[in-house]
């Protein structure tokens, strides 16, 4: 760009359509960035869930799987025991 045959507000207005084009890239990479971002959060957080969700499902088997005997202790039947060794095999 030859900068001495240009007037100045063409070469103020050059230089800012040079610096909104760096803006716009810079903007793009950003996003991108942001969205990949969100991706990575979003699968994390569902592959949390589906854990979180399988110890519930676990911890809600053996409570319904347990009783109390006479003294209070917690009992699983032989029954329990191998409905539950079923599940977690």
């Amino acid at each position: 760009m030859n900068y001495k045959d240009m007037k100045t507000a063409d070469y103020k207005f050059t230089d800012l359509c040079n610096e909104i084009d760096q803006w716009k890239s810079e903007a793009t990479y950003w996003q991108k960035k942001y969205e990949d971002e969100i991706k990575k959060n979003n699968e994390f957080m569902n592959e949390s869930m589906e854990t979180a969700k399988k110890g519930v499902a676990n911890a809600l088997m053996f409570a319904l799987h347990c009783s109390d005997d006479q003294d209070g202790n917690l009992v699983i039947s032989k029954e329990s025991r191998k409905v539950l060794a079923k599940q977690h095999s």
